[in-house]
């Protein structure tokens, strides 16, 4: 029987091979002899190599004999620095590389980078057509985050777990812009430089965004975990659509975000908390948005947000409603997390629980202006029967009412009341007993018992 590798053309034979995944193309080398001499003289199905969950280490050999036979025409490369020792020879491949992944479990990767991207003392590669840099579980400690901006001007996509960065070696750069379009970042810390006479400016609250937003105009994604910080300003970032914080972050004051966030996640503060700028402006503006006390400033315009999560008790009742004010066509999800507040505001744990039980009582009449609202988490709040019924109203597909006050009564009332619109409900932590399942099976209700339980509607990046 004939090989049918000889009976088709050529191109029709690169379409077919060009949808295998980098490790079924070296397993159909072994077929026959006819598809190993096609499959190694084919440069453009080498053009996707990946070494990632290899059994072995990869030997210099096989590295070479792969960039020869692509005649360094890698577009996508990954591999994990544990089993690929040798990265001298990727010097080839930089050129035409688009996207890259480089994995480490465990370790700095400053030792890798150096090897893999320094040319000369201080001196490092250009990589022109770059345009994705994931670092999986990698952390950046030496200013590796500003250095690839500078090796890879066209990149638009950058991931590590953690990074440090010396805020003098991001001023280098001077007013030097990037095309990064997704930035992700698990731990994100800036260093500056002890100058006596900026002690005041660099003190407590009055510390100011990460310095490194400011090059990166483009920005559309954003999931930062920051470690230092009191003053989120997003003023240099209009194009950003997506943030998440991550629950770590250290925000007291958030200025306004641009008009166009639309997913905005694990949010610590919905306001201003002044003063927050140095010098000191006080008191704030009578032309700036109105203020509440002496310390809580509301946004003028916000956002028209689809998906907002809190990760702590707002600090007044009428933050929440002046944030979502121009949402009440598009929200669709929310979820409002009540954890202890940050010390800085002066609210402790009593003074946080009158503000939950204030939030609560008045959230039934804010939601049902939510007319798409379909996703609601209330969850480690006081939430209870009476705030299940105050929202029964609403065109709820999941509800979350995780480690509440909520009992089987309350429980079974509201689904009856939903009218089959409901789909899922949280009760992890509850008192929640037998008598709800068969209500919730008749109803084809899905019943979670572990929190939290699916994903929150809008969020991509769960990982972290």
């Amino acid at each position: 029987m004939r090989d049918p590798v000889q009976r088709l053309p050529d191109d029709l034979l690169i379409t077919i091979f060009s949808f295998l995944p980098f490790h079924e193309v070296i397993a159909a080398q072994r077929v026959s002899r006819g598809w190993l001499h096609y499959l190694v003289t084919n440069p453009y199905l080498l053009q996707h190599v990946t070494f990632l969950n290899t059994k072995h280490p990869i030997t210099l050999k096989t590295l070479r004999t792969v960039i020869a036979v692509s005649e360094g025409r890698i577009k996508t490369l990954e591999f994990s620095a544990d089993s690929m020792m040798h990265l001298t020879p990727l010097v080839p491949v930089y050129p035409h590389l688009q996207q890259l992944t480089i994995e480490l479990k465990t370790g700095i990767m400053g030792t890798i980078f150096n090897i893999a991207f320094q040319s000369a003392p201080g001196a490092y590669y250009t990589l022109p057509s770059l345009r994705v840099a994931i670092f999986k579980h990698g952390m950046l400690l030496n200013n590796e985050i500003v250095i690839i901006l500078s090796m890879a001007p066209n990149l638009e996509e950058l991931e590590c777990r953690s990074s440090l960065v010396d805020c003098e070696r991001i001023e280098l750069l001077g007013n030097m812009t990037h095309k990064l379009k997704k930035l992700r970042i698990a731990h994100y810390s800036e260093r500056m430089e002890y100058r006596p006479q900026l002690e005041e400016q660099t003190h407590g609250r009055l510390m100011r965004s990460p310095m490194i937003l400011r090059l990166l105009p483009s920005l559309q994604e954003l999931v930062l975990g920051i470690d230092a910080l009191q003053v989120l300003d997003l003023t240099l970032n209009p194009m950003l659509r997506y943030l998440d914080l991550l629950p770590r972050s250290h925000i007291l004051s958030f200025i306004q975000p641009p008009p166009g966030l639309q997913v905005c996640l694990n949010a610590p503060q919905l306001n201003r908390f002044l003063p927050d700028t140095y010098p000191p402006t006080w008191p704030p503006s009578e032309t700036e948005t109105y203020h509440l006390g002496m310390e809580v400033q509301l946004w003028a315009n916000p956002p028209r947000f689809k998906h907002l999560s809190t990760c702590r008790v707002l600090m007044d009742t009428a933050i929440l409603p002046q944030a979502l004010s121009n949402s009440h066509d598009s929200l669709q999800t929310l979820r409002l997390k009540f954890g202890k507040q940050i010390p800085e505001t002066g609210i402790f744990d009593a003074q946080t629980r009158l503000l939950m039980d204030r939030q609560l009582e008045t959230l039934p009449d804010l939601l049902v202006l939510f007319h798409n609202l379909r996703y609601l988490d209330v969850s480690e709040s006081n939430a209870d029967n009476v705030f299940l019924e105050h929202i029964s109203g609403l065109s709820l597909e999941y509800l979350a009412v995780a480690r509440t006050l909520v009992t089987s009564k309350g429980v079974i009332k509201y689904l009856l009341r939903t009218q089959g619109k409901l789909k899922g409900m949280n009760i992890a932590g509850t008192d929640v007993g037998a008598p709800v399942l068969p209500v919730a099976q008749q109803l084809n209700v899905n019943l979670e018992t572990d929190y939290p339980g699916i994903s929150m509607p809008g969020e991509v990046y769960s990982s972290y």
